[in-house]
């Protein structure tokens, strides 16, 4: 009897075993999810019959489900020639080749199955889609405004018609769109985010906090909206009120650059500089660049009694205002200036007695710019080429002369630069020597 069980169940199992090798039903192996044998049976079946649809269509959908989206393709280009249902098919193949990063063939298979069916609802929200998602906002707001008229109570159309009619700046039509899209669907917080946004931008404030109130009803502790509230309170002007939105949104434990940010300039506007600083320092500490909040903390110690601190951050805002470099170069060309301007003077007998105040002028802004940037050691050569060519002495230029040569790395001027700066000071101290300066 034990043996005459185990018998059967070894033919039982065979026969499973076999009809599973034997079974080259596409459809059924595909709803197996057997993709590698749908493909395999497939090519088989095209072999000996190339015009069967059924292979091609189940080849495509089984690479289509294994990604590889270009062989699915050209698998639904075949079945689409064998059926004459073409309008699954092509919206299949329209949404693989979407997969595929090629719109363009995309839309031109939409358009084909739109041209057999113009009502094809899902055809359109695709063509929206691609349009949108290519940012050709005017065509996706095309198919988007059809696609409202023929579904009314339809938030998802109205929200992308909405978005589209915003990218183009059209603030009004958007506005009607996105109240529509709010009043089928209240618990859509993503269109609630983007007409936040929207309002924000265009500075309809109201509007915003009206639409954020709407959505904290279901989503009380939604930290976004918590922080775009605190945000408009704090810009127009309501710092107090800014303040404790803001700590009750570090309570609930965001201590994003946002907030820092914002809940650091609330609070420096409340007149709470220490908190302000604690705050705007956490900030700054990732975005040190940012030179207006570098001033505002300058301030906020300079009113918490913080003076080295205060003075430290000023100075950081001035010199990314205004980079030492910068200011330098500037005081550099007004010395040129200036010393054009005296010597053209020195021509004309009616200005003559102006030259030497403008001579005066122009050291002054030479010895600024290296006040400003003394690693420009480049100045000293100007004012050595100032005093021997200007004034005229000779001492003070050697002076300077001998400076930019101290200062200067030789690998960085050419060999000819070299040679002039070490003959004009040998030069010069031969001419004040045989001149008795010495």
């Amino acid at each position: 009897m034990k043996s005459g069980f185990l018998i059967t169940v070894f033919v039982c199992a065979s026969l499973v075993n076999l009809h599973a090798q034997t079974n080259n039903n596409p459809a059924e192996l595909f709803q197996q999810q057997n993709y590698d044998n749908v493909i395999d049976a497939c090519t088989h079946l095209i072999a000996s019959e190339p015009r069967n649809f059924e292979a091609w269509y189940y080849k495509g959908l089984a690479e289509q489900a294994l990604y590889r989206f270009s062989d699915a393709v050209k698998s639904l280009q075949q079945a689409v020639e064998l059926t004459e249902q073409k309008e699954p098919i092509l919206f299949t193949l329209g949404t693989i080749l979407e997969s595929d990063g090629n719109d363009e063939e995309a839309i031109a298979v939409y358009e084909k199955l739109l041209a057999i069916d113009s009502l094809h609802i899902p055809a359109k929200a695709r063509l929206a889609k691609v349009f949108k998602d290519q940012k050709e906002y005017l065509y996706a707001t095309g198919y988007y405004s059809q696609l409202v008229k023929y579904d009314s109570t339809n938030s998802f159309f109205y929200s992308e018609l909405a978005y589209c009619c915003q990218k183009m700046g059209l603030t009004i039509p958007a506005t009607e769109y996105y109240k529509k899209a709010i009043s089928l669907n209240p618990t859509n917080l993503k269109t609630g985010r983007q007409f936040i946004s929207m309002l924000i931008d265009d500075k309809y404030y109201d509007v915003a906090l009206a639409v954020i109130d709407t959505f904290l009803i279901p989503f009380p502790n939604n930290l976004h909206l918590l922080k775009q509230q605190a945000y408009i309170k704090a810009i127009g002007g309501n710092y107090l009120e800014a303040v404790k939105l803001f700590s009750h949104i570090v309570h609930l434990g965001d201590t994003s650059l946002f907030t820092s940010k914002y809940y650091g300039q609330s609070l420096y506007n409340n007149g709470q500089y220490h908190e302000a600083a604690y705050w705007l320092y956490k900030y700054l500490e990732a975005v040190p660049g940012d030179s207006k909040n570098q001033f505002i903390l300058g301030l906020a110690y300079q009113n918490d009694y913080q003076y080295e601190k205060s003075l430290e951050h000023l100075t950081i805002a001035r010199e990314q205002l205004y980079p030492k470099e910068l200011l330098s170069r500037i005081s550099t060309e007004m010395a040129t200036t200036y010393t054009m301007y005296g010597a053209y003077c020195s021509y004309r007998d009616s200005l003559k007695a102006n030259t030497e105040s403008y001579y005066k002028l122009a050291v002054d802004n030479l010895l600024e710019a290296l006040e400003l940037y003394p690693e420009d050691y480049t100045i000293y050569n100007k004012l050595g080429h100032f005093y021997e060519e200007n004034m005229k002495d000779k001492k003070v230029a050697l002076y300077y002369y001998e400076l930019y040569y101290k200062k200067l790395d030789s690998q960085k001027i050419s060999p000819l630069q070299l040679e002039w700066i070490q003959n004009k000071i040998q030069m010069l101290k031969e001419e004040i020597h045989f001149a008795g300066y010495e």
